[in-house]
């Protein structure tokens, strides 16, 4: 009888306190605040957006899902390739466009700034995300932004800050090939300089009837042939053998 009122204790007690986790469980489920539908409709238009290349719209519906969802990994995500791509825009506007001295060297000072904000946002999501796909993909984003900078300072004469921004090229699949190149804008950059530097200097008219330096070719005018030749043989061109009979 002792034994069985003990079992029914235990069996009470055991009963009582599962109800009372599962009760837990329920008000903490309960309490948790459901996903708010517009985080994900905000998020699908913004990586439309950003498909398109449309990266003006592409922030706002990021900044939107971030009013909602501050940490959701996929907003700062997108976030960091909206400033990645808009670093690489730049880029490219000032490799390939047609732009003088001074409009170059503006662009590379906005792409510097560029650079800087996009690295802080692939930091921030970084910080705040363990998804190994987002870390390849950021990873990936972070070793472009380096490669680019690498590149438009070396074209643009800066190669001791290329040399710097160098050393931040980690993973890049062509960082043997960009460090080639530093290298040899590096190895250019004094003859250019010497080059750029030489006076220049404008050719001297000669006297009349001074003659060339020796080696030098000299042509003039009067010597000129008076009559021109007309036949073959004045020409002096050889005449074929006559077939043997």
């Amino acid at each position: 009888m002792a034994a069985l009122i003990l079992a029914l204790s235990g069996w009470t007690a055991f009963t009582l306190l599962e109800r009372l986790q599962r009760g837990k469980d329920q008000e903490t489920a309960t309490a948790q605040p459901e996903p708010d539908r517009r985080v994900e409709g905000f998020i699908v238009q913004a990586r439309k957006h950003l498909d398109s290349g449309e990266l003006d719209d592409a922030q706002e519906h990021f900044q939107k899902a971030s009013g909602l969802a501050d940490n959701d990994v996929r907003v700062l995500e997108g976030l960091a390739l909206v400033e990645v791509m808009r670093a690489e825009r730049t880029w490219w506007e000032l490799m390939f466009g047609k732009h003088d001295h001074e409009r170059r060297t503006k662009l590379l000072k906005k792409l510097d700034g560029e650079v800087e904000r996009a690295r802080a946002a692939v930091e921030r999501s970084l910080e705040k995300s363990k998804d190994p796909g987002i870390h390849s993909r950021l990873d990936l984003a972070a070793d472009r932004l380096n490669a680019m900078q690498v590149v438009a300072l070396g074209l643009h004469g800066d190669v001791d800050r290329a040399r710097t921004a160098l050393k931040q090229l980690s993973g890049h699949p062509q960082k043997k090939l960009i460090r080639e190149f530093v290298v040899t804008v590096g190895q250019s950059r004094p003859q250019e300089e010497e080059d750029a530097g030489a006076e220049i200097k404008a050719p001297v008219a000669k006297a009349p009837g001074a003659k060339p330096a020796p080696g030098t070719p000299h042509y003039e005018l009067d010597h000129e042939p008076k009559h021109l030749p007309k036949t073959p043989d004045e020409l002096e061109i050889p005449q074929p053998a006559p077939d043997p009979e």
